[in-house]
């Protein structure tokens, strides 16, 4: 099931299981599966005609414009902190989803197509252009113009009834995440002109998905 941000903990799950024997004073406990929306906080569009790290076309905008001189870098900041409760296991996923601004069927499809999600391989501010990733020193500069990414590490979207565009990233998630400590996010590019929703259009710019668990230990009743 496909949340968006506002819902809130949509689904509670479904699971009740006991403490080991040797903890079986403290009464049961109870696993507890929720859904997480997390609108992503990280969210800048670098091109290739603007060199200013302040533009205000570039930060906080209703929609934006991908195509070939223009791209958004996206992440969500506080994610390290989400680490160890996000599931992965039996078929559980981590889910980048974003929303393409399109009237009809084909015009989604068409969005679809031409979007690709690539993880970043080098970190980044939001003062980030198109040739740079910060603008302080030599290291801010980009290798390549418009974001140095990870051509082995690229994800492509899948289009839901509801028109959304979710990019399961959770191969991502686990190396980079989990495994090395570090989330430098990703960048969406496209091969011809796609506009989505952006971080300045309320409950429909780009957010993360996914299911966490929790326990809850409830005393024993005497």
């Amino acid at each position: 099931m496909l949340l968006k941000p506002g819902s809130g903990i949509t689904r509670i799950a479904k699971r009740l299981s006991l403490l080991p024997l040797a903890l079986a004073g403290c009464g049961l406990q109870e696993v507890v599966d929720s859904e997480r929306v997390h609108p992503l906080d990280g969210v800048k569009l670098v091109r290739a005609s603007v060199a200013s790290p302040t533009d205000p076309s570039t930060i906080g905008r209703p929609e934006y414009l991908i195509d070939s001189d223009s791209r958004l870098l996206m992440r969500l900041e506080s994610l390290q902190e989400h680490a160890d409760e996000i599931r992965t296991d039996e078929g559980y996923s981590l889910k980048l989803v974003v929303t393409p601004i399109a009237s009809s069927a084909s015009g989604r499809e068409e969005a679809r197509a031409r979007l690709q999600l690539c993880a970043l391989a080098r970190n980044w501010m939001m003062l980030a252009t198109w040739k740079r990733g910060h603008p302080f020193d030599a290291t801010g500069k980009w290798s390549t113009p418009g974001g140095d990414y990870d051509s082995e590490q690229c994800f492509s979207p899948e289009l839901t009834e509801e028109g959304l565009l979710v990019f399961t990233v959770t191969p991502w998630f686990v190396m980079e995440v989990r495994g090395r400590g570090r989330n430098y996010g990703f960048v969406l590019m496209a091969s011809a002109p796609v506009t989505i929703r952006g971080d300045g259009s309320s409950a429909q710019g780009p957010w993360l998905q996914w299911t966490q668990s929790s326990a809850i230990i409830y005393p024993r009743r005497r």
